[in-house]
């Protein structure tokens, strides 16, 4: 019987630690505004008009294909959006846990419970388990793949986890692309066919979008911002996350110092080493475009592959400290309650999106009395709609009103001009000012309406998205 109660101990530490990380996220689980723009998306599929924003207009505005498909797929079963939404998000975030937990149950109990506490310590992390945002799943296919790597490192799964990842959510391409090289150089082509989704997603999305990438990308990438102005705004982005959420990016500093320490001494880039390596390239990338307006939403990535190459090799009281500084952070999961509003945008424009959208979209919102999640809408005459939160308004206006999003995320015309930004800008919100004549020319369908300068750019448009 006696060897059995190590196994036990283990058994109960996993469990305890997948319940302690399951309790913090549902206890702060929420809804962004961009995740109802993925609904909205869904909702216009499910109502037949396909995988647009608009009805009539062949537009991606959601910027994860695979989770956009889930969400497709497993909201078609229950017949609802959002409380599945969160349901799904809370089901893949438990996997997360879990199979971290699991993966480093060889280093015993204490470990594991010490990884449960580093990983629920994390806001970055926790808030993005839920938010209705890719989270959840970019998170499982990286923990599975960080995993694979400090373990069997075989060639096939890599291959076709780093694929899944980079579908999931497209930037992440440079995060596990050197881990993907690797595999590509062990695995030949069987390895190389795990691209084959990917390839097939892009082909398709050219075919139907006129674009390989979603409209999001020309939006947020083609600002006309100057570059020094994105790299000072991406600067104050880390900034930002050491101020709200110092766990984060000291876990992964302390990563790189014992993954690169220990990448010198083999004298090889290694499994652990080409993470680190993609660790580092996504930082650098996030820095360049100027980082996100949602605090922590870029690095939580990041963050969980560094904090599991740590529990591979860190020392358990190294651990315990980093426990420590998540338990004391400001704005800490462990410590935010019910009562949890946090509104006011940082010096960079920057947000701790949780704190500004919990108290009204929150799981523990939606429980009060007479409350719950908003429904889509239904009805109403057609009407073209300028909006600036196509989130939450685009959701409950429906399919009978074109919104034209002045962000351009979701339209093909606004995505592709200059921002209009001399009265100021944050990330993820471009402003751009709509051709004149532009709003008339989508109410009546006639390019007459629009000026000169600008016809021949709308016509491209409507031809990529409407033909």
């Amino acid at each position: 019987m006696r060897p059995a109660l190590p196994q036990l101990g283990l058994l109960l530490a996993v469990f305890l630690g997948v319940l302690a990380f399951t309790a913090v996220a549902t206890s702060s689980a929420w809804m962004s505004d961009d995740a109802w723009i993925t609904l909205r998306t869904v909702d216009m599929a499910q109502l037949g008009h396909g995988l647009v924003y608009n009805p009539g207009e062949r537009v991606l505005a959601a910027t994860h294909p695979l989770w956009l498909l889930l969400l497709l797929a497993v909201t078609t079963l229950t017949g609802e959006h959002a409380w599945t939404t969160l349901a799904l998000s809370l089901i893949l975030g438990t996997g997360t846990i879990a199979a971290v937990l699991w993966g480093i149950r060889g280093r015993g109990a204490g470990v594991v419970l010490l990884t449960a506490g580093l990983l629920a310590g994390c806001k970055a992390l926790v808030d993005f388990t839920t938010s209705g945002l890719e989270g959840p799943l970019s998170h499982l296919l990286l923990a599975l793949l960080t995993l694979e790597a400090m373990g069997r490192a075989r060639p096939l799964p890599l291959a076709w986890l780093a694929g899944a990842v980079v579908l999931t959510r497209m930037d992440h391409a440079l995060l596990v692309g050197p881990l993907g090289l690797l595999a590509l150089r062990a695995g030949g082509w069987r390895a190389a066919a795990a691209g084959l989704p990917l390839l097939t997603w892009l082909l398709g999305s050219w075919l139907y979008y006129g674009r390989a990438l979603p409209n999001t990308a020309a939006a947020k990438l083609a600002t006309g911002v100057p570059r020094g102005e994105l790299v000072a705004q991406g600067l104050a982005y880390l900034s930002n996350s050491l101020a709200w959420d110092p766990l984060l990016l000291v876990t992964v500093a302390t990563a790189a110092l014992l993954v690169g320490l220990a990448a010198l001494r083999e004298g090889h880039l290694g499994p652990a080493a080409a993470l680190l390596l993609g660790v580092l390239l996504y930082l650098a990338y996030v820095v360049a475009i100027g980082g996100d307006f949602m605090s922590g939403r870029f690095l939580a990535a990041p963050f969980l592959v560094s904090a599991v190459l740590l529990v591979r090799r860190g020392p358990p009281a190294l651990l315990a400290g980093l426990v420590i500084l998540g338990l004391l952070g400001p704005r800490s999961p462990w410590t935010s309650g019910a009562a949890y509003d946090h509104r006011q945008l940082d010096p960079a424009g920057i947000a701790d999106e949780r704190g500004f959208y919990f108290q009204t979209q929150g799981l523990r919102a939606w429980l009060r009395p007479g409350r719950g999640p908003l429904q889509p809408g239904r009805g109403g005459e057609p009407e073209v709609r300028t909006m600036q939160t196509i989130g939450l308004d685009g959701y409950a206006a429906g399919p009978a009103v074109h919104v034209v999003d002045l962000y351009g995320l979701a339209d093909p015309v606004l995505a592709r001009l200059p921002c209009a930004c001399e009265s100021g800008w944050r990330p993820g919100h471009w402003p751009r000012t709509p051709p004149e004549g532009y709003l008339e020319a989508l109410r009546t369908g006639e390019l007459d309406h629009v000026a000169p300068e600008h016809r021949a750019l709308v016509a491209d448009a409507w031809r990529r998205t409407r033909e």
